[in-house]
C-alpha cells in the first residue's frame, strides 16, 4: 500500500503500531521516500495476558495475533496458531480449539478461564 501513496493513487495510510513491519513501513515512508507522516492514536491499548481454559490438563496449544508473539516467552507451548486478532484468540479459546491464549487480561472474568501470565 506505500507504494500506492509513492504513485498518488493514495493519499493516507494506517498503521497499526503493534504491526510486525511497522517500524520498516515507517522507515521507507519517511526516509526513501519522503512522505510526511503523523502520529495518531485510534484507540486505548488494554492489558494482556496469558489465558489458559480452566478445564485444560495441560497448555500444549496457544493462540495469539502475530504483533504479541514476541511480548511473552512462548518455549513451553509446542504448538503456537497465529489468529486475525485477539478477540479471535479468545473466541477460539473458550470454542476448545486451543488450550491457552495471549489476550485481553480482562476477559479472565470468563468462565472457565485463568489467568496462567500477565503480560
Amino acid at each position: 500500500m506505500l507504494e500506492r501513496c509513492v504513485q498518488r493513487d493514495a493519499t493516507h495510510l494506517m498503521i497499526c503500531a503493534a504491526h510486525p513491519a511497522a517500524s520498516e513501513t515507517v522507515a521507507l515512508a519517511q526516509y526513501s521516500h519522503g512522505i510526511l507522516l503523523t502520529d495518531t492514536f485510534i484507540a486505548t491499548s488494554e492489558p494482556l495476558a496469558v489465558l489458559r481454559r480452566s478445564d485444560a490438563n495441560s497448555m500444549r496449544t496457544i493462540a495469539l495475533h502475530p504483533a504479541t508473539r514476541p511480548y511473552t516467552p512462548l518455549s513451553e507451548f509446542e504448538d503456537v496458531i497465529e489468529v486475525a486478532s485477539t478477540v479471535a484468540a479468545f473466541e477460539g479459546l473458550l470454542q476448545g480449539k486451543w488450550d491457552s491464549a495471549l489476550t485481553q487480561r480482562r476477559y479472565a472474568d470468563a468462565e472457565r478461564v485463568t489467568i496462567v501470565r500477565p503480560v
